[in-house]
């Protein structure tokens, strides 16, 4: 039915078609309306409703807003590549929460909320020499990043960096059954203004080069404490040769033994003045007396 104002009306059990058989039929739909729906389909009187389109190439070109609204998903899939195309770009939401693509390469995600579920690799590839990869929260208290890649003993979290640099404001905690910190040729430094305390059921040092302790302050102390009450408590090893030198410069030596001292070698000497409160006992020497008397040995001495 056409109506006085060139309205076309169909009755509701009847299906319209328009066919062209040609392989250069067209059908076009062309409106000179300016202001309102130009162009209104309608076909929303049920969530089962489906508005199908089938095309080789589907050419959408809007002068103004171009506004999908659903209930459901939106789903694109496509075989090809999807391009967003033109200077003044495109944005996937609302003015809050938007992903934002200014047209010059540029892509912008604001969101509430942001969840990613892949079953499969997630790389992010910033190939650029000035390019740069920034993770930032403005958490206050809890869990503010959590990297968790510990489903097996053999998942391996790889860090490769020209300069590591991790700084922590509060205590920093590594648990792991094994740590190993190669430097490779250059220098592991471990700096401190505070106290840097090591737990440890056993500690080994190996280098092949000097060890130095330099405590420098003048109020600073080096203390080697064992509790140890049976066997080499603290055993010093320096002679690989007779060479070999243990040097011990102090401005006073104390050396308490609560047990017996042994000092093996193959000569001793003391420059200075040697205090022995209780006396000094040698080794006993066998003395003969004659009727020309006793000879008394050199460097020995008899009451």
């Amino acid at each position: 039915d056409i109506d006085s104002a060139d309205n076309i009306t169909v009755g509701a059990a009847d299906d319209i078609s328009l066919t062209t058989t040609s392989a250069d039929g067209l059908i076009s739909l062309v409106s000179a309306h300016t202001a309102g729906d130009a162009f209104h389909l309608d076909a929303d009187a049920n969530a089962g409703s489906i508005v199908n389109i089938d095309a080789g190439i589907l050419d959408i070109d809007t002068l103004g807003v171009a506004q999908i609204d659903a209930a459901g998903q939106i789903r694109l899939q496509s075989q090809a590549t999807v391009f967003i195309t033109g200077s003044t770009g495109a944005t996937f939401g609302d003015n809050t929460e938007a992903l934002v693509y200014d047209g010059s390469g540029n892509l912008d995600l604001d969101a509430v909320a942001l969840d990613v579920d892949t079953s499969g690799a997630i790389t992010i590839d910033a190939a650029g020499a000035a390019s740069h990869i920034a993770i930032t929260t403005a958490h206050t208290a809890g869990q503010a990043f959590h990297l968790d890649a510990d489903a097996n003993a053999g998942s391996i979290v790889d860090i490769d960096a020209g300069i590591l640099d991790i700084d922590v404001t509060a205590a920093a905690t590594i648990d792991a059954v094994g740590i190993a910190l190669g430097a490779g040729s250059g220098e592991l430094d471990l700096t401190t203004t505070g106290l840097m305390d090591i737990n440890s059921a056993a500690l080994d040092i190996d280098t092949s080069g000097a060890i130095t302790i330099d405590a420098a302050g003048v109020a600073s102390h080096v203390a080697i404490v064992t509790a140890h009450t049976a066997g080499q408590a603290f055993h010093l090893d320096a002679d690989a040769n007779a060479g070999s030198i243990v040097d011990i410069d102090a401005g006073i030596l104390d050396i308490d033994v609560t047990g017996a001292a042994t000092i093996d070698a193959a000569s001793l000497v003391i420059t200075g003045a040697v205090t022995a409160a209780t006396g000094v006992q040698s080794t006993a020497t066998a003395l003969t007396a004659t009727d020309a008397g006793v000879a008394i040995p050199a460097g020995t001495a008899a009451a």
